[in-house]
């Protein structure tokens, strides 16, 4: 059998494979060909050069290796996957087809993004030497948060030449998945039992409560402004009675008197009358206020502006300042007004949310449609199987490809052109 290819055919991204005229009397072929089954991509004959091909179709599908970053499958995403796989050997049993003719490769298992179903590549022909790498693929894909999964992952990857080794790694899944429906349902009825027995009172108990504004006490606030006008009074009285003074030093105790009287304002108004002395201030005082609000708003809206403060000695020299760094950054061209920055990678780039981390509303652009990361020679940029390619400079990428971007480089994604900057 010769090597699997990666091709376009009619505009459709596919693989192909030959098959000899042996393959073709076989009973597994011709069971496979007449028999198409949910769960594996569809393959049809084709004739080439008088060459035939059996081609697989998977335009519309990406590989595991292409929508999953390292630490993501957790265990709701590898159940779903190694069920998947124990479901479609299930099916072959029907038609007493045999399972090891499954590529179990994350490069040759797809991932449909619109339904989350997985698709798997079935080769109905004699000689098959393709490499099962699935297991080591989950061993460096596996969520290492979770200790439970990464123990179930290594306990079946020491079997992992055993034909058997999904079926074993699903029970154990499994085992693992019930264990903790029985412990949330426990928390849940934990949970439920102290919000019967606790009132809702004791959170609110410890609440602050409002302060509440202290009443006005006018006529206590006119009764000691009376007893200090008395007082006043006999005292200056008796301070003209007893002494003789001249006319400087009364106007001295006029000053005095006066600067006591607002003294004792006040602090009468301040402790008696809150509400008039809260009025009086904002009187006497709306530029301090206006100042202050000022400032508030400043600090609200953004940072002060820094200002430079140096010595006049200082005055006239040169400052040196380091070059600008590149920004590494895709400038969209023409009418694409998308632009991508690259300071943080690894990013994907497609049309779907929540699979891409830059998502480009755009019909051109796939649902997964590149990848750039950072690599040994660069900044790599890597075609994920799109339909309508990645380009650079005038070439396109193959499927899978990784080439690096130099500054000033042109790509294009779908009909979207961009400038490496």
């Amino acid at each position: 059998m010769d090597e699997i290819m990666h091709c376009r055919i009619m505009g459709r991204n596919c693989l192909k494979v030959s098959v000899s005229d042996e393959d073709r009397k076989n009973y597994i072929y011709k069971m496979w060909i007449n028999n198409p089954m949910e769960g594996f991509v569809k393959g049809n004959e084709r004739i080439e050069d008088g060459v035939n091909y059996l081609v697989y179709y998977v335009d519309t599908l990406k590989p595991i290796n292409a929508v999953y970053k390292e630490g993501m499958l957790n265990l709701e995403e590898l159940s779903h996957l190694i069920f998947s796989v124990c479901k479609t050997r299930e099916r072959l049993r029907k038609y007493m087809l045999p399972g090891l003719h499954i590529i179990l490769s994350e490069k040759y298992i797809y991932k449909d993004l619109d339904s989350s179903d997985f698709s798997f590549v079935y080769l109905p022909l004699q000689d098959v030497h393709i490499e099962n790498t699935l297991a080591d693929y989950l061993i460096g894909m596996v969520d290492y948060d979770d200790d439970e999964l990464v123990e179930a992952i290594y306990d079946v990857y020491t079997m992992k030449d055993d034909e058997g080794w999904p079926e074993v790694l699903r029970q154990r899944l499994i085992n693992i998945r019930e264990k903790r429906r029985v412990l949330v349902s426990e928390s849940a009825e934990s949970d439920l039992n102290e919000r019967m027995v606790v009132p809702e009172s004791k959170h609110d108990a410890n609440r602050e409560k409002p302060k509440e504004a202290k009443p006005d006490r006018i006529k206590d606030a006119l009764c000691y402004a009376g007893i200090y006008l008395v007082a006043a009074s006999v005292a200056v009285y008796s301070i003209i009675e007893e002494f003789i003074l001249d006319s400087y030093e009364l106007i001295l105790l006029g000053v005095g008197i006066l600067v006591l009287s607002l003294l004792a304002t006040t602090i009468i108004t301040r402790i008696l009358t809150p509400s008039v002395y809260e009025r009086i201030m904002k009187v006497i005082g709306p530029k301090n206020n206006r100042k202050e609000k000022k400032f508030d708003d400043e600090d609200r809206d953004g940072p002060v502006r820094n200002e430079i403060i140096t010595k006049e000695a200082d005055y006239g020299k040169t400052v040196y300042i380091e070059a600008p760094k590149p920004k590494n950054i895709l400038y969209g061209q023409g009418d694409n007004h998308f632009n991508i920055d690259l300071n943080s990678l690894p990013i994907t780039i497609g049309r779907m949310e929540g699979n891409a981390d830059v998502v480009i509303n755009n019909k051109s652009i796939s649902k997964l449609h590149a990848k750039i990361y950072a690599g040994d020679e660069g900044i790599l940029i890597e075609d994920l199987y799109s339909t309508n390619g990645t380009i650079k400079n005038g070439i396109r990428l193959a499927p899978g490809e990784a080439v690096p971007l130099n500054l000033k480089d042109d790509v294009t994604l779908g009909n979207l052109d961009f400038v490496f900057a």
